[in-house]
């Protein structure tokens, strides 16, 4: 079942490679969800969709931060869907992640607000990252995409507009497959 997070509470894992968080069955819904919360975060842990089940969902002004995880093998690795209001809309504070093999990497709508830092985006097979204009917070810097198509997408089209250290380089997976 999807786990929802709750004010002031975080997922901890021991490692991204010793906890996984995977779909009991093909649901086809998301794993974590936050829904209007504050200062919740999920860290250190695999969160695998098995190809049907999206990895995390924000909305309703919700806040969440994501560090040292894996999201791999889901229709969206973070989906960020705010409330058109700004800098109170839903956000998703994403640092030191790998976003792999996923249909999208992250996708803010309706205004959604991202900051997004040292995380590898590869082997998306639709955007890596997707965001509107209109959010008040739309930061993605020191990310390495690779493989993705696109890399990233503001309203709806394909832009080549990298934020600053930006790389475009193979992360050299060491089993990519386990990625």
């Amino acid at each position: 079942q999807n786990i929802y997070l709750v004010n002031g509470v975080s997922l901890f894992g021991t490692g991204a490679a010793l906890t996984v968080l995977a779909p009991p069955n093909a649901t086809s819904s998301f794993l974590v969800g936050a829904e209007g919360i504050k200062d919740a975060g999920v860290a250190l842990l695999t969160i695998t969709g098995d190809d049907h089940d999206d990895g995390l969902h924000v909305d309703a002004g919700g806040f969440i931060s994501v560090t040292r995880s894996v999201i791999r093998n889901t229709p969206y690795a973070v989906k960020v869907t705010g409330s058109g209001t700004g800098a109170t809309s839903a956000e998703a504070l994403l640092v030191n992640n790998t976003l792999t093999n996923n249909q999208n990497g992250v996708t803010a709508a309706s205004c959604g607000n991202l900051d997004v830092r040292n995380t590898i985006f590869a082997y998306h097979t639709a955007a890596a990252l997707g965001y509107q204009g209109c959010a008040a917070t739309k930061l993605h810097t020191f990310n390495d995409f690779w493989r993705n198509a696109p890399d990233l997408k503001i309203d709806g089209n394909n832009i080549d507009q990298p934020g600053a250290g930006e790389v475009f380089a193979d992360p050299r997976f060491t089993d990519p497959d386990a990625q």
